[in-house]
């Protein structure tokens, strides 16, 4: 899922913070659902999951913003960002904001 879909998005210029909503939500769904069946008290869960991703992706795009963060900070991020263009340092940040965002599904779903 991530390398299928988050992973090209992201280097395409797409919004970060959307792409890893979207891939987490997929992840916790069909984990959910897999693992524990379908039940009410699933989809309970689930809706509560959901929450949760939409809060830590909301508070860390928040923050990344306010602290005005900026990805290219060293040597070789510096020559990252200009193998991946002129929009390398956007897609840098746009990583780290999905690198934030996707965490929040793996510790919803323990």
């Amino acid at each position: 899922m991530l390398a299928l879909y988050v992973l090209p998005g992201l280097v395409a210029g797409e919004n970060a913070v959307a792409l890893a909503l979207c891939g987490s939500a997929v992840i916790v769904l069909v984990v959910l659902y897999l693992t524990h069946g379908v039940s009410l008290r699933t989809t309970t869960a689930l809706v509560g999951t959901l929450a949760g991703l939409a809060l830590v992706a909301a508070l860390g795009a928040f923050g990344a913003h306010a602290a005005r963060l900026n990805p290219v900070t060293t040597e070789d991020t510096y020559r990252l960002a200009q193998l991946l263009g002129a929009d390398g340092p956007q897609i840098l940040r746009g990583c780290s904001c999905a690198g934030w965002c996707s965490p929040g599904w793996a510790c919803s779903t323990t």
